[in-house]
């Protein structure tokens, strides 16, 4: 059975609800131009997670800014920064970018860096990722980084007492 745009669809638990008379409070979705699959504002698949716009530029951005990072940045204290995750604004107009360093690089000197060079990140960001407007960078130290290594010291602290 091929659906048409405009096609009313009835979701798998009206079957279900036909049995015990609740099939008055069920509505049928409509097919969507875009998948050919019914929609009512979530995902066409239950249990299937939806990805919005900014979660994948997110994602983009993270990448393409770790290359950038590693390739274009002349200093040498953003050589061994690590890009663990970036946040974007719902409108895509800001970004907050976390990173980590390594224990020889004091992290405020590194954000300092990274802040003062954002508008050069920026710029090469524009040139390797296509979007109108490019997200405006800040940088922020990640401290899941550090908690983690904490917790693994106390840890291996605690199973050297116990032996």
């Amino acid at each position: 059975m091929r659906l048409a745009v405009g096609d009313l669809v009835y979701p798998r638990a009206l079957e279900f609800a036909c049995t015990r008379g609740e099939a008055s409070r069920l509505r049928p979705l409509t097919v969507s131009h875009r998948s050919g699959r019914g929609f009512r504002g979530g995902s066409a698949v239950m249990g299937e997670r939806e990805f919005g716009r900014a979660e994948r530029v997110a994602e983009q951005l993270r990448k393409e800014l770790a290359w950038v990072l590693e390739r274009e940045m002349q200093d040498p204290r953003t050589r061994m920064v690590t890009v663990s995750r970036v946040e974007v604004s719902k409108d895509l107009s800001h970004a907050r970018a976390f990173v980590a360093a390594p224990e020889d690089h004091p992290i405020k000197e590194v954000l300092t860096v990274l802040n003062r060079a954002a508008g050069f990140l920026r710029a090469r960001l524009g040139e390797r990722v296509r979007m109108r407007y490019l997200p405006r960078l800040r940088f922020h130290e990640d401290k899941a980084l550090s908690k983690a290594s904490r917790i693994d010291a106390l840890l291996e602290d605690a199973k050297s007492r116990r032996r």
